[in-house]
């Protein structure tokens, strides 16, 4: 019944089905409704990593190794492996067997195409991880079920990053290239794998579906969907009656608010997942200068850094942010992650100790007007300690968290400019180097894979200046010096030790400030009627597979 409805139901139908109770049912088609904020705009395994894109590829696609859940990466497409005592040379035992969509086997050869494929083409994606380490030369065929990769020098996390290499099919892509673009066009919108699903139907911007793919090596006994239907649907609003009406059995990016709201309810299942190795950051400019270009400002003190990071009001931001559903991180990566320091220091809220970091400073309230000042370039006038920060504009809850830094540092006599910005005007002034570059802004991060490189390396090492994720425009060359060594070492224990003493670096330097880390309240919720689902961390996504309807199980 619930296709039937789907054909002709307006918004203000549905509207009215909520206000009356009316519920649609769930499993009647065993089709997972998804109504999402977010168009899927490239399903290319070779340069997308974005969250969506990365949804859908997992699902399309088989990797050698896959994460389902938050376990360690399972044989996949490889039933085993061994490695090099150096971690250089690996050599993955391919699964017989197995087969592309198009029914061509999936083989060594097809393992050593993809990996060239995206080295050669070096658009983002999988090649900025991968591509440090590895060559045209690295991955050979040993015979049709076994390749050997070897790497250009020791990765440590490689183990953890394999997953997000998905296999395509030679044939496929090279029978869609245009122009040498080894079928990048073409793949953006379909797709060359032996995952679980294939492309259905494809509508940009309003709605996709796909179904499950009849011979997949895995095989269907036992409880799955047979299919699922992806609904662009912009208006939060929306989002939220479908699933209390029925009509969605799942939907994604709702606030805290929304989360509460569903308490309860007897169709929306608010389900927490447990942190996410996401975090939310104030990122600091530590090479701040004055208008007039030359002059240090005062970000470049590590002191005034520091009493910044007592009078912030993480809590505020944890209700305004979470409702509650959250925590101040501890430290610069998740308590989720390897290698976590649960030993390092939390700037926990302390006026005075802000107020008497900003004294040593050398920072007096000279004129008593309330804001602090001082003589930063010897002409003898004392200028006031007043920095920008800038949100992404349309974005509130980024302007709330502007508002609450603001108020926050207005207690110890920092005055702070909320400032509204479209996204692409706040990455072009980073990239314009840190004399351009905004005092501070907010901003979220997601490593691509649970470990600490993943998180440590593009934020901190000075090699990513001009990123967005490189907002600090931190430069210590004794943490430039360890983040290469702790990718590079094969050693786990010579690895914790390197990733514990960076975090107690930049936890003392006050690199930024380390604002918020959340529960997964606000990615998505799920009908009550939908079981088996399981969050892989990184780029945010499910593995469809294992999905069915709980009513259905029986």
């Amino acid at each position: 019944m619930k296709g039937v409805f789907q054909r002709w139901l307006s918004a203000a139908a549905l509207a009215v089905m909520v206000l009356l109770g009316i519920g649609l049912g769930g499993a009647s088609e065993n089709i997972l409704d998804v109504y999402s904020l977010v168009d899927i705009p490239n399903i290319d395994p070779g340069t997308t990593l974005d969250g969506i894109g990365s949804e859908t590829v997992r699902n399309l696609y088989d990797p050698l190794l896959r994460e389902v859940g938050e376990e360690q990466p399972i044989p996949w497409l490889a039933e085993s492996y061994e490695v090099s005592p150096d971690a250089r040379v690996w050599t993955f035992h391919l699964r017989p067997g197995v087969t592309f969509h198009d029914g061509s086997p999936v083989n060594a050869e097809a393992v050593r195409f993809t990996f060239n494929r995206f080295l050669t083409m070096n658009q983002g994606g999988v090649a900025f991880i991968f591509g440090p380490v590895m060559d045209l030369n690295s991955v050979q065929v040993i015979d049709d079920l076994t390749v050997q990769i070897t790497l250009t020098r020791p990765f440590g996390p490689f183990l953890k990053a394999i997953p997000l290499v998905f296999i395509v099919n030679p044939q496929v892509v090279l029978a869609h290239e245009v122009n040498g673009d080894l079928g990048a066009a073409w793949l953006a919108q379909n797709e060359a794998g032996s995952g679980p699903f294939v492309i259905k139907d494809w509508q940009p911007g309003q709605l996709y579906e796909f179904t499950r793919y009849d011979n997949y090596w895995q095989g269907w006994e036992g409880p799955h969907l047979q299919g699922v239907r992806w609904r662009v649907t912009r208006e939060a609003s929306t989002r939220l009656a479908a699933i209390r009406s029925g009509q969605a059995d799942r939907i994604d990016w709702m606030t805290a608010d929304d989360w509460l709201a569903l308490q309860g309810d007897t169709y929306g299942d608010p389900q927490n997942f447990g942190p996410q190795n996401n975090l939310y950051h104030i990122k600091l400019n530590n090479q701040q200068v004055l208008a007039d270009g030359v002059t240090p400002g005062p970000l470049q003190d590590k002191l005034v850094r520091q009493a910044m990071s007592y009078a912030f009001d993480y809590e505020a931001l944890v209700q305004a942010a979470a409702q509650g559903f959250g925590r101040q991180p501890q430290g610069p990566i998740a308590r989720t992650m390897p290698f976590h320091d649960d030993n390092l220091l939390i700037y926990a809220r302390d006026l005075e100790r802000a107020r008497s970091l900003l004294a040593q400073a050398g920072w007096s309230d000279s004129n008593g007007n309330g804001i602090v000042d001082k003589d930063l370039n010897g002409d003898g006038q004392p200028e006031p300690l007043e920095i920008d920060f800038v949100f992404v504009s349309g974005l509130d809850l980024y302007e709330q968290v502007g508002l609450i830094f603001q108020a926050s540092l207005a207690e110890v006599g920092i005055h702070v400019n909320v400032i509204g910005s479209p996204w692409a005007n706040i990455v072009g002034q980073q990239a314009a180097g840190p004399a351009e570059a905004w005092d501070s802004y907010y901003v979220t991060t997601a490593p691509e894979f649970n470990d600490p490189h993943a998180a440590l390396f593009p934020e901190y090492h000075s090699s990513n200046a001009g990123s967005w994720v490189y907002g600090d425009f931190y430069n210590n060359p004794q943490v430039d010096q360890l983040l290469e060594e702790g990718v590079a070492s094969a050693d786990e224990a010579r690895r914790g030790e390197i990733y514990q003493q960076v975090q107690r670096m930049l936890v003392d330097d006050a690199a930024e400030i380390f604002a918020l880390e959340v529960d997964n309240f606000a990615q998505d919720i799920f009908a009550r009627d939908v079981c088996g689902e399981k969050f892989v961390p990184g780029p945010n996504a499910w593995f469809w597979y294992g999905i069915y309807f709980c009513s259905l199980a029986s």
